[in-house]
């Protein structure tokens, strides 16, 4: 199977991974009066992708069989931000809190990280990334932070009234964790876009970060050698470390080298 793109800079061969990023539905005005649908994905992820050494692929919505060549395929999984997972993939009804739900993705994303996880392959998820990789584990979300976990602060600060790189609040990471390791700190701060949170961590997984009121900020596989990491804050807004470390350390689990 190939693997990998391998292109030549100067005397070294450099190995660039296959990373899939499932697709996001897009509403867009091309002219006035004509709107069109459109599947794609932030260009803030694909540079953060890139600059960290992988070559981004965008999966659109697809069928099983695809879905399962794509696993093969790839070498690591970015599920990236977006509108609320439905509660019904965690096995609750629908609050009246919901947002932007789309559940072609969320069937999508879900199947994809299932089968990465089977793989044994590298997955990273960001904000909305992290919420469904626990709920693809058999972990589930606070529909609503303010609503469902009273006395929380408030962790959605959204553009354009805050900059994408807005440190909205820190957060404590656990000593000897992986994602600790990767940031080489246990205390930072992050952006924060989010009304939902981790509520119930997955089987097999252990929280690793959390906010000053206690919602949990990150999650990773408690299996050694396993990268299978998510974060709820947005490290493709920010530049150099420790948020860069992140999309490092990903490629190069996936295979990335020089």
């Amino acid at each position: 199977m190939f693997r990998g793109l391998n292109t030549l800079s100067g005397n070294c061969l450099m190995k660039k991974p296959f990373i899939a990023l499932p697709a996001a539905s897009f509403q867009c005005e091309i002219r006035q009066g004509y709107e069109v649908s459109l599947w794609g994905q932030l260009t803030t992820y694909l540079k953060a992708v890139k600059k960290a050494g992988g070559t981004p692929i965008i999966i659109p919505p697809c069928g099983e069989e695809e879905f399962v060549r794509v696993a093969h395929f790839a070498d690591g999984l970015l599920l990236c931000g977006g509108g609320d997972v439905h509660p019904k993939f965690y096995g609750e009804d629908p609050a009246p809190w919901l947002w932007l739900v789309d559940e072609e993705r969320d069937w999508m994303e879900i199947f994809l990280a299932r089968k990465f996880l089977e793989l044994g392959k590298p997955i990273l998820g960001i904000c909305r990334g992290l919420q469904v990789l626990n709920v693809a584990a058999g972990g589930t979300l606070f529909q609503d932070i303010s609503q469902q976990r009273p006395g929380s602060k408030l962790h959605s600060f959204m553009p354009p009234e805050y900059p994408p790189d807005y440190e909205a609040h820190a957060i404590n990471v656990k000593p000897g964790s992986l994602l600790a390791s990767i940031l080489a700190c246990l205390y930072l701060k992050v952006n924060s876009r989010h009304h939902q949170a981790v509520k119930e961590v997955a089987p097999g997984f252990r929280a690793v970060a959390w906010a000053e009121d206690g919602i949990v900020e990150a999650i990773e596989k408690e299996e050694p050698g396993v990268f299978a990491l998510g974060v709820q804050w947005h490290p493709e807004n920010f530049s150099g470390p420790p948020m860069e470390n992140i999309f490092e350390a990903f490629i190069k689990a996936c295979g990335g080298k020089e």
